[in-house]
C-alpha cells in the first residue's frame, strides 16, 4: 500500500510511541501472524502480560483510545478486549493476553484469517467508542485524500 514496508512502519510507530506516550512504557509487544516477516513475532513480548494491537493504516488512533483500553475495568477471565464503533467490531484494534499466543498461532497456521472466528471461542469483551474517526483507515488514494481533509478539520499539529 503505497510502497511502504509494514516492518518499517511498525518500527517507526514504536519509536514514536516510546517518545510520545504520556506514561512510562515498560514493555511493548508487536504481533504478526504465521509466515509474517521473520516468523518471530511473539519472541519479543514474553515479558509483557498484555499487548495492544492496531493497524498501521488507521492514522487517527491516539492515546485517548489507548487510555480507555488501559483504564476500563474488565471481567477477570477476559483475555481479549476489542474496539467497537457504530455497531462494528474492529478485530485488529484491541488488547490481547499473551497466554493466547499458541492458540492464535495454531488457528492462523490452518490458513484461516477470519480472526473473529477464533476470538468468539475465547473470553472476550467489546469496548465501545463514540468517535468513529479513530477507525478510519487508508487503503486507496481517495482514502488518503479524505484522511488529509479529516486531519485539517481536527487541527492536528
Amino acid at each position: 500500500e503505497f510502497g511502504s514496508a509494514y516492518c518499517a512502519d511498525g518500527m517507526n510507530a514504536v519509536d514514536w510511541a516510546l517518545e510520545n506516550y504520556p506514561v512510562e512504557v515498560k514493555t511493548i509487544g508487536i504481533m504478526g501472524y504465521a509466515s509474517d516477516y521473520g516468523q518471530d513475532y511473539a519472541k519479543g513480548v514474553k515479558a509483557a502480560e498484555w499487548i495492544f494491537t492496531s493497524p498501521s493504516d488507521t492514522p487517527f488512533i491516539d492515546n485517548s483510545l489507548v487510555n480507555k483500553f488501559l483504564k476500563t475495568k474488565y471481567i477477570d477471565k477476559t483475555k481479549i478486549i476489542l474496539a467497537n464503533s457504530s455497531n462494528k467490531t474492529h478485530p485488529v484494534i484491541g488488547m490481547w493476553h499473551i497466554s493466547l499466543f499458541k492458540s492464535l498461532e495454531d488457528f492462523l497456521v490452518k490458513e484461516n484469517r477470519k480472526i473473529m472466528l477464533w476470538v468468539e471461542e475465547q473470553n472476550y469483551e467489546i469496548l465501545n467508542f463514540e468517535n468513529k474517526i479513530y477507525f478510519f483507515n487508508i487503503n486507496t488514494q481517495a482514502d488518503l485524500a479524505e484522511a488529509i481533509k479529516i486531519e485539517k478539520s481536527l487541527k492536528i499539529p
